[in-house]
C-alpha cells in the first residue's frame, strides 16, 4: 500500500483553494482533483508517495512526537505553476523557519528506517505545492493559459 505525508489545508486558505478548484473543474471539465478532495483533505505533500518497510505505527509515533515539539511557522501560497501539462498547482513558498523545521523533519523521518525514498524527495522543499487539477489536464493544457 502506498503512504504519503502532508499538512492539511484550513481555514482561509482551504476556503480559497476549494473555490479555485471549484472554478476549474467548471470552467475547463477537470475531474480528478475535485472528485478526490472530497476523498481526502486538500494538503501541502512534504514527503511524496511511500512504501511503508515494517509497522505503520512507528511513523504515526514519529509524527506524533515531532509535531508536538514543532514550533508554529508560516508558508505563503501564491502562485499558479505547472508541472508539465498534467498538473496545475498554487506554489506554496516556505518560510525560513518552516525550511528549517522541513529539513529537521526529514533528517528524523529518514531515521525511522521504514519508509522508501525516491529522487522526487530530494527536492521537495523547493516543490512544496497544492495540486488544482491533476491526470485530466493535458487535453485542456492549451485552454488553461
Amino acid at each position: 500500500m502506498m503512504y504519503g505525508i502532508g499538512i492539511e489545508v484550513k481555514g482561509e486558505c482551504l476556503n480559497y483553494f476549494k473555490n479555485l478548484v471549484n472554478e476549474v473543474h467548471k470552467k475547463f471539465g477537470v475531474d480528478y482533483t475535485f472528485n478526490t478532495y472530497k476523498s481526502y483533505p486538500p494538503h501541502i505533500t512534504i514527503k511524496y508517495k511511500f512504501n511503508k518497510h515494517g509497522n505503520l505505527k512507528e511513523i504515526e509515533r514519529f509524527l506524533k512526537n515531532f509535531l508536538k515539539k514543532a514550533p508554529d511557522c508560516s508558508l505563503e501560497v501564491g502562485e499558479i505553476g505547472e508541472f508539465g501539462k498534467e498538473v496545475i498547482f498554487l506554489r506554496v513558498k516556505p518560510s525560513g523557519k518552516f525550511r528549517k523545521i522541513f529539513k529537521e523533519f526529514i533528517k528524523e523521518l529518514k531515521l525511522t528506517k521504514n519508509i522508501s525514498w525516491d529522487k522526487e524527495d530530494r527536492n521537495l522543499i523547493n516543490n512544496l505545492h497544492m495540486t488544482i487539477a491533476h491526470k485530466d489536464v493535458s487535453n485542456k493544457f492549451s485552454e488553461k493559459k
